[in-house]
């Protein structure tokens, strides 16, 4: 059975599925949700963002029929079929597979439902988020303990390579996440932030969030905080 091609083949049909995918992708909430973040974020900002780009304003120049030029045509297809490939990319390495990405996300997009549903490991990405503790130590050190949150005899839920922090020192307390604007990583607890002299005394925050061996990433914490020692 001959499989049908779920990316548009005409210009003007590509130009609206792209349209539709983006509306949806641009809005950081529904990135955050997805884990669509970190370097898949960056991705999408850089080498995605700049074909679409690309792609956008050629089609808008070439839609123009009084204006339509055999150079725009072939700027055109130029776009076309740098931007082909990147968008199979987006699709098939970060949207189909994703746990965090329902059918209902895929299908706002445009794209094809997945047949197969989710992974196994979604439940427990999407269940469970860190539970933290922060100890303060020895002058400028402030150690952060983590464990399952939903089971208190274990360290990490089952297929967990170990967590994201992100994290800022701040005067005020934050009243979202991306205040917290530095990040690390830890796959064994518990973590160690050394800081220097003229930061004693200041307020520590931070959230955590699990991470498997694929990259994908439970829901944050929530915030928590302590005085640099």
């Amino acid at each position: 059975m001959r499989n049908i091609d779920w990316l548009p083949k005409n210009h003007e049909d590509l130009y609206d599925h792209l349209s539709q995918t983006w509306s949806y992708l641009k809005k950081s909430k529904n990135r955050s949700r997805m884990g669509l973040d970190g370097k898949i974020g960056k991705w999408l900002d850089t080498e995605f963002e700049i074909a679409r780009k690309a792609f956008v304003e050629a089609f808008e120049a070439w839609k123009d029929k009084s204006k339509r030029t055999p150079r725009i045509t072939e700027y055109l297809k130029t776009a076309e079929t740098k931007l082909r490939p990147l968008y199979r990319t987006l699709y098939m390495g970060f949207l189909k597979e994703n746990p965090f990405v329902t059918d209902e996300d895929l299908m706002i997009m445009n794209f094809p439902p997945r047949l197969e549903g989710h992974h196994p490991e979604a439940t427990i990405l999407l269940r469970s988020v860190p539970a933290v503790v922060i100890e303060q130590g020895p002058a400028g050190v402030l150690i952060i303990h983590f464990r399952d949150g939903d089971d208190k005899n274990r360290v990490k839920p089952k297929g967990i390579h170990g967590v994201e922090i992100c994290w800022a020192i701040l005067d005020e307390a934050p009243t979202k996440l991306d205040q917290l604007t530095n990040t690390s990583s830890d796959t064994r607890t518990p973590f160690r932030f050394t800081f220097d002299s003229n930061l004693r005394g200041k307020k520590f925050y931070c959230a955590l969030r699990w991470e498997n061996i694929r990259g994908e990433k439970s829901p944050w914490s929530i915030m928590y905080s302590a005085y640099i020692p």
